[in-house]
């Protein structure tokens, strides 16, 4: 804001401060020294590492270097098999890790792309075309139609001139500049005698002196802050880390224990030690790892379908965590692209789903207004001109009006420009078929309707009282509180048939008042059920726009945003302090008239009070809040390459409601994340007190190590990765988002671990002490195994319910975790019935009766299941019990 001011002064004291002639511009020595002193018109550099910095950290999360210390015993071990998913894990991981993050720093890349390679400038006397980048501070460049400025410069000369400055402010309509003095500070959004770089002209033609370029222009400033952003971890990426940690801890030291009971109770050192060494490697979930790349991936493919590119793997996670999405106005909530939203003609108002209401002989005259008081050409393939008269031609063809006829019969005589001294637009055409001139005015409601003195009702001309155009003015107010832009529409009749040039003085004051039009950025359709959905899963809706205050209370009461008359201005955003501000935050969700940097502070404070902040947007003005939330989303149509380069994802179909699915499916992902965490941890649970069980009563170990290290690849490595192919519950988006400070496991989870762990451990030293008892050492230690296998095969269906009884959850759902299932019971089979692998693996084979007596029996982690779930639900049928006799009391 600041930044700009003194650019806003008088135009002579600016030009001699920097001692240029308004009709001369610089001279080619004062050039070079410019460029000496200011530098190229150039961006910020990225600030990017190279690929071998990148590459090397992505080998300092907790689990990689305890997986890499994993592989080298394995090796040591010989248990090869083991060594091949490890390494494959290693690769995978670092693989996908660098790639996403070494394609991830290209937002500064696109912000460069804003300048075209040639700009038009005054220089000794001349227009000379010259690069961009060579255009320096004291330049007089020349503003055309259709030209994209290059540079911030202080208007000097203006005619007719509107500039489109949607991807820097986040307003649809044009802004009509001026060569005023503006002495107060005001944001970009209101600097009127301004143009900025990155904008470009859509309407008449100037000049303006340049005061800023490169990291001094507005969209510098801008890349400045993309750059200055560094990303924290993703919610996942924490939870994981945490748990990391605590697994290298929690190993060491159990496993160090087991060593020393051992030990201890008369077992050799150097049995222990292979024992304990194999117990380590099969405890560590190294699947687990596999199994987050592969979620993360089928989660980036799913919404690809759904029209959603995920630029980062962590990027849908993350939006299952998301507690608020901040969302820009223009491009995410509308359509940026103005339409006809209300008509006020013949005494009546005609809303949005009335729309197709012309008669082309009732309204002869609206339609004639509409289509030849109009510059705009819709015809090509993309429309040129004023984005208000487009909405016209767009409304008169979608009431199936042939314009181009109305256009043809009756040919441009005259014209006056609109200009901001006057507020109008006239033009005079004359007529085909002898009938004389008409002029037509649309504009500015005050201006317009004080020229009026007549009104046409169902093409009656009747005498406009004082009354009726206090009326009318009450009609363009009710619009004006509603959002819209209100332009009135009148005519007069001439004999005159020759072309003329119009002035302000030839509109005469007896027009005829013929309709009020409302203008809008039209609200997309599917954004009002999204957002009710979004809103129902506890996440809140924050809209963040350059809008005016009227227009953005408007929408935010059409899209059903909660407060959305308690609208929080920029300014008032400039005057409070951070904690002023963050008090605000926590009801208020309406902010109009803001900055870039608004959005960014904005966004900073709500993740300063914990909130998972996804921020929405397509302009240039979003880039630094969408690098900087916790997941930039971006809109793919009409977005600029600025905000896509600084997002995490793109929606290609700019549809809202593809928000609301990737937080469904960030939710459903984290869930399954969380199933193969818990069936991962309570097998590996099981196998480590069945150790501690045999060594605490002195027995033999029922597991040889290489026993281990295969139970841990046939139950392990299958069916956890089935697990991430668990469809999403339906009810996902009616609970409230995580808490992400707590850990990934609550309290009832690592009860519910500890609990199945206990059992499988318990059981299967049952098993182990009978057939030792019975049939020898070998036998029992097959048989062990056997029933090992089978309770984790047979657990990871309890997993599967999640936090539900096992009979109510549909156990055909996925369909990958049957197969998985079967796949790792037929190989469990293999191992002891196979002579090869009996070798291998030190099995023998088991009698018939024997092997339906196990299968059977691992059913009966299916009852403890059941049994966890029935003691839950009388538990909170008696707190709820209790609740209700001390609210009764």
């Amino acid at each position: 804001m600041g930044s700009t001011f003194v650019y806003q002064q008088n135009i002579h004291e600016l030009l001699g401060k920097l001692q240029v002639e308004k009709e001369v511009g610089l001279t080619d020595p004062v050039v070079q020294e410019r460029l000496e002193k200011y530098g190229k018109n150039r961006l910020p550099d990225e600030k990017t590492e190279s690929a071998l910095v990148i590459f090397i950290r992505q080998f300092t999360g907790p689990l990689i270097p305890v997986l890499l210390l994993a592989f080298v015993i394995t090796i040591f071990l010989h248990e090869y098999i083991d060594s091949v998913v490890i390494v494959l894990t290693i690769a995978l991981t670092v693989c996908l890790s660098f790639i996403q993050e070494y394609k991830a720093q290209d937002a500064i890349t696109k912000l460069k792309q804003m300048t075209t390679p040639l700009g038009v400038v005054l220089r000794n006397g001349t227009k000379n075309q010259v690069k961009s980048e060579d255009i320096v501070p004291g330049d007089i460049m020349l503003l055309e139609e259709g030209m994209k400025i290059t540079a911030d410069g202080r208007i000097i000369e203006s005619n007719d001139l509107k500039i489109d400055e949607s991807v820097l402010t986040g307003e649809s309509q044009p802004v009509t500049k001026n060569t005023d003095t503006i002495r107060e500070e005001v944001i970009v959004n209101d600097q009127v005698n301004m143009v900025f770089a990155g904008t470009s002209v859509i309407r008449g033609d100037g000049r303006a002196l340049v005061v800023g370029t490169g990291s001094k222009t507005q969209i510098g400033q801008i890349a400045q802050d993309v750059t200055s952003i560094e990303k924290g971890k993703t919610p996942l990426q924490e939870s994981l880390d945490r748990l990391g940690r605590w697994l290298v801890v929690l190993v060491i030291a159990v496993c160090g224990g087991i060593f020393g009971i051992g030990v201890l109770t008369g077992k050799e050192l150097g049995e222990m030690f292979l024992f304990t060494v194999s117990l380590a490697v099969s405890v560590l979930p190294e699947g687990l790892v596999v199994s987050v790349t592969i979620a993360l991936a089928v989660g980036m493919t799913v919404m690809a379908k759904r029209k959603a590119i995920l630029r980062t793997l962590g990027a849908v996670e993350t939006l299952g965590a998301v507690s608020v999405i901040a969302a820009d106005k223009t491009g995410t909530l509308t359509m940026n692209k103005l339409s006809v939203q209300q008509v006020f003609t013949n005494n009546q108002r005609h809303l949005p789903k009335q729309l197709n209401f012309l008669d082309e002989e009732k309204d002869k005259r609206f339609i004639e207004i509409a289509t030849l008081a109009n510059n705009a050409d819709i015809g090509g393939e993309l429309p040129v001109g004023d984005p208000l008269e487009i909405a016209l031609l767009n409304f008169a063809r979608d009431n199936k009006i042939n314009y181009p006829i109305i256009q043809e019969r009756c040919p441009r005589l005259g014209e006056l420009p609109f200009a901001t001294e006057y507020r109008m637009m006239a033009s005079l055409n004359g007529s085909t078929i002898g009938e004389g001139s008409h002029l037509y005015v649309k504009g500015s409601p005050n201006e317009v309707l004080e020229k009026c003195q007549f009104e046409l009702i169902e093409n009656r001309v009747l005498q406009l009282s004082d009354n009726v155009r206090e009326h009318l003015l009450d009609e363009t107010r009710q619009m004006a509180s509603e959002g819209l832009k209100p332009l009135v529409f009148a005519y007069r009749d001439s004999a005159h048939t020759g072309a003329r040039e119009i002035r302000l003085e030839d509109i005469p004051n007896d027009l005829v008042f013929v309709a009020i039009v409302g203008f809008a950025d039209a609200l997309r359709p599917e954004a009002v059920e999204a957002v009710a959905q979004v809103q129902q899963a506890g996440i809140r809706v924050l809209m963040l726009t350059g809008d005016h205050r009227l227009t953005a209370t408007a929408i935010a009461k059409q899209v059903g945003i909660q407060n959305a008359e308690e609208v929080i201005k920029g300014v008032e955003v400039d005057r409070l302090n951070d904690d002023e501000l963050a008090n605000l935050l926590k009801e208020k969700n309406v902010f109009a008239r803001v900055t870039p940097r608004h959005k960014l502070k904005i966004v900073r404070l709500l993740q300063g009070m914990g909130e998972i902040v996804a921020m929405t947007g397509d302009g240039v003005n979003d880039a630094p809040a969408l690098a900087n939330a916790d997941i930039g989303v971006a809109m793919g149509e009409g977005g600029t390459d600025v905000a896509k380069g600084a997002s995490d994802m793109v929606i290609l179909d700019n549809n809202f409601n593809t928000i609301k699915a990737a937080v469904e499916e960030g939710r459903g992902i984290y869930a399954n994340l969380k199933r193969v965490i818990m069936y991962l941890l309570s097998t590996n649970v099981g196998e480590v007190l069945l150790m501690i069980f045999a060594l605490l009563m002195g027995s033999p170990l029922p597991l040889y190590p290489t026993q281990i290290l295969w139970l841990n690849l046939v139950t392990d490595g299958l069916p956890d990765v089935a697990l991430i192919f668990e469809p999403t519950e339906k009810d996902v988006l009616k609970q409230p988002p995580r808490n992400t400070a707590e850990f990934i496991l609550n309290h009832r989870d690592i009860v519910r671990i500890v609990l199945y762990g206990s059992v499988m451990a318990v059981l299967s030293y049952i098993v182990f002490i009978y057939y030792q008892g019975q049939y020898g050492l070998e036998y029992a230690r097959t048989a062990t195994l056997v029933f090992m296998a089978f309770l984790q095969l047979v657990n990871v269906y309890n997993i599967q319910a999640g936090d539900k009884s096992i009979f109510r959850s549909s156990l055909t759902d996925n369909r990958i975790l049957t197969y998985a299932v079967i796949i790792s019971a037929i190989l469990q089979i293999a191992v002891v019935s196979v002579p090869f692998l009996q070798r291998l693996f030190r099995t023998v084979p088991l009698r018939p009766i024997d092997w339906l007596i196990l299968i059977g029996s691992a059913l009966s982690i299916v009852v403890v299941n059941e049994l966890w779930f029935l003691l839950i639900k009388m538990t909170k049928s008696e707190d709820s019990t209790q609740d209700f006799v001390s609210a009764r009391s």
